[in-house]
């Protein structure tokens, strides 16, 4: 049974005789007979020998068990969290939060245990950080680069994963050399020069602004099966694309606090009282997720 804030349990006393019990059921079924249908029988405890005959004899099942009446995490969760993959990228999720109103989303592992949250917050610093992603090694699946980026690939396997550091060819040839190492991720414009370096020792080159692609550098990039992007937008906006298309795990908490569907919502909140989110997962005893 589906159990719902709006629920009524109608409950007999602690030890749940015939009376008991069946006053618990006949009072439920007046109910929902009157159109109230979350009205349900309920007991107490353990029911008694003359009761389960009867139970048995008239093919009833017995009233749900109810240790308590206190309101626990399952009587108030949430079932439409977000979840995505640990390697759904970062752009994506921020999107869908932003068109879902929602505050947290969770991250589940391949085989749908919780791997993490990620929140607004966690996810407005990731795209803060994505326009200094030149400062740092990064590692991306190459046909999420390509979506996140709206971009085409030239050459290159799309399943490949690449990783690298983030170089802009923005400067003199020489002086690329001297700056640039080898398996780099370039990003460049029109720049035929910086074109032929970067196809010679980077891991992949990205060229903005749409801009053609020399063809003896295509033939080079090819003939070593590096991946070559050609993508829309400035420079800035693909290192930022770059940047955002790193997979969510990377900025999720690993080690989010989550409760189980029985706890009880007064020891929540004492827990929760000086934490700083508002919404939290709800697993099983297998980290599934459940709601939140």
């Amino acid at each position: 049974m589906r159990i719902l804030r709006q629920t009524v349990y109608v409950v007999g006393h602690k030890n749940p005789d015939t009376d008991s019990v069946c006053s618990a059921l006949g009072y439920a079924a007046l109910k929902r007979g009157l159109g109230f249908p979350d009205y349900f029988a309920a007991r107490a405890g353990v029911v008694g020998t003359e009761a389960r005959f009867l139970l048995r004899r008239f093919g009833l099942d017995a009233p749900l068990y109810l240790p308590d009446v206190k309101t626990k995490v399952q009587d108030v969760m949430k079932t439409d969290l977000l979840s995505v993959p640990m390697d759904a990228p970062i752009k994506q999720v921020y999107h869908r939060l932003q068109e879902t109103h929602g505050k947290l989303a969770v991250i589940q592992r391949p085989d749908g245990s919780l791997g993490g949250i990620v929140t607004n917050s966690d996810l407005a610093m990731a795209f803060m950080g994505a326009v200094e992603s030149d400062q740092h090694y990064l590692r991306f699946s190459l046909r999420t680069l390509l979506d996140v980026m709206q971009g085409t690939l030239l050459c290159g396997d799309i399943d490949a994963v690449v990783s690298g550091q983030i170089f802009i060819a923005a400067m003199s040839p020489p002086t690329m050399k001297r700056f640039l190492q080898p398996g780099a991720i370039i990003i460049t414009g029109d720049r035929t020069e910086a074109q032929k370096i970067a196809a010679e020792v980077s891991a992949c080159l990205i060229i903005t602004g749409n801009a053609k692609i020399d063809p003896e550098v295509l033939a080079i990039a090819s003939q070593r099966n590096m991946p070559v992007i050609v993508a829309p937008g400035d420079t800035y906006m693909a290192v930022r694309n770059v940047g955002l298309s790193r997979a969510v795990s990377d900025v999720m908490n690993q080690e989010p606090i989550v409760f189980a569907p029985e706890d009880l919502l007064s020891d929540v909140i004492k827990q929760t009282r000086e934490a700083r989110h508002r919404v939290y997962p709800v697993v099983n005893e297998k980290s599934r997720m459940v709601a939140g």
